[in-house]
Parts: C-alpha cells; structure tokens; sequence
C-alpha cells in the first residue's frame, strides 16, 4: 500500500508548492489567495492573458501568459485560469483526505471490503493523473 500512497502523497505536495509559489507570484500579499479570471480586455482579439484577482477589482494584477506559439487563445486562457492556485490548493486538500480515508481502511483489518475498493480503483484511479511522472509504476493503473 505505501508505494502508491507514497507516490501520490509526494505529487500532491509538489502540485501544493507550486501552486502556492503561482500565488506568491502574483504579488497577493497578505489578501487571500487570488481567483484568475480570462482578461476581460482581450476576450474580442483573439489571444488572451489571465487576471489574478476578483472581477472589477482595481487591485487585480495583470498576468501574461505566454506560450512557444505567442499569447494564448481565449479557450486555453479560460483553461487556465479555471486551474488557478486556490482550486489547486482546493483539490489538494481533497486528494489528502481521501488517502487519510485510505490509509485509515488499511489499517482497519474489519473494512477489508472498502480498502479492497480504494486499493483496486480508487487509488490507482488517482495516480493515473501523474502517469507521466517518472516514479510512476505501469502496474497501478486502473482496472
């Protein structure tokens, strides 16, 4: 069981620290984690960047975002702004109590049915989000 907890435990921290370094970026300080949003301002030119903050805040900070083809589209900027640093952290918190819940049926020698569910489905289920990751074990992949 540890070898796949392990491994999800260590994605998860990595996915936690950079999405808090992604916040530190943009300058928040002590305010909470900002929300990005598609720049209102280029939604009509065809390429797009991401704000970092609330809708109609004046304090909101301006985020290019470039890639090897130049600014992206709308649908990509949409794309990452709905993967900003507070859901990012949102979703880590998730991942983490699931695996709690794991571990937990592991050591509870009278839950075998469920830890059987989680080690079978759940679990690899998770880490087959990390399957490009070069720790990543072939043979978790779900059934």
């Amino acid at each position: 069981m540890s070898d796949i907890v392990d491994f999800l435990r260590a994605r998860i921290d990595e996915d936690e620290q950079l999405a808090r370094e992604a916040a530190q970026r943009t300058a928040w300080g002590d305010r909470s984690l900002p929300t990005w949003h598609v720049s209102s301002d280029s939604m009509m030119s065809g390429s797009a960047g991401v704000d970092a903050g609330a809708l109609n805040d004046p304090q909101t900070h301006r985020i290019p975002v470039v890639s090897d083809e130049g600014f992206p589209t709308v649908e990509q900027a949409r794309h990452i702004a709905r993967h900003d640093p507070a859901r990012v952290l949102r979703e880590v918190e998730a991942k983490r109590r699931i695996i709690d819940r794991a571990q937990e049926l592991y050591d509870d020698p009278f839950d075998t049915e469920l830890f059987v569910e989680y080690r079978a489905a759940i679990l690899p289920g998770m880490a087959a989000v990390y399957s490009d990751h070069p720790d990543y074990q072939p043979e978790w992949a779900s059934r």
